[in-house]
């Protein structure tokens, strides 16, 4: 089973519509289950819109794509979302979720109906909040002094490390090389640092 995630929270990564055409053709070949979180697919702007997993020919007979309420529709610790995608998959699913749990209380669902039948209206407001809020956060970081561009997808901020910051070494040498996701440079590594020395 292969797990992703585009856009990707908490690192601000997109994949272009050929990297899921890949990714297809790849876990076709090697018989690999796909399971796409789509959890921002509305929070997107600016012209960019995220792609579906089961966009792509062929993906559906290998492939799920999970999507939940808490970031389009603020619904943050109810648990509340659905799958789509292969059936087969699908059924297994909910013959686990069957064994181990026992469903989301009414009024949580009801709530849920509810924002799912919201006019498209409701999506432009959320999608203008987050790009509002967006571009204050790097028009004050710039008044600082950090010129930050503007991210793609609009709906995450991920920022370039500042240049004092990258000449960091960690205590792991694995986390040095270059190919690192926790190199040195990183907004990651970079932010946690800055945190700690600032406490």
């Amino acid at each position: 089973m292969l797990y992703f995630n585009y856009p990707s929270n908490p690192t601000a990564a997109t994949a272009p519509r050929e990297f899921f055409e890949e990714i297809v053709a790849f876990a076709r070949k090697y018989e690999i289950l796909l399971v796409h979180d789509q959890a921002y697919a509305e929070l997107a702007f600016d012209g960019y819109q995220p792609t579906s997993l089961l966009e792509i020919p062929g993906a559906k007979d290998i492939g799920v794509e999970f999507h939940t309420l808490s970031k389009t529709y603020n619904m943050a610790g109810w648990r509340i979302g659905f799958v789509v995608g292969n059936r087969h998959i699908i059924q297994g699913l909910r013959t686990l979720k069957t064994n181990l749990d026992y469903g989301i209380f009414a009024a949580l669902q009801t709530a849920a109906e509810t924002a799912l039948n919201l006019p498209d209206v409701y999506l432009h407001e959320v999608q203008a909040r987050y790009r509002t809020r967006r571009d204050f956060l790097i028009q004050g970081l710039a008044e600082l002094g950090w010129n930050v561009p503007k991210p793609t997808p609009p709906c995450t901020s991920g920022f370039p490390a500042r240049p004092e910051l990258a000449q960091l070494t960690l205590r792991y040498p694995c986390c040095n090389k270059p190919e690192s996701s926790l190199r040195p440079a990183t907004p990651l590594v970079a932010g946690v640092k800055a945190m700690c020395e600032s406490a």
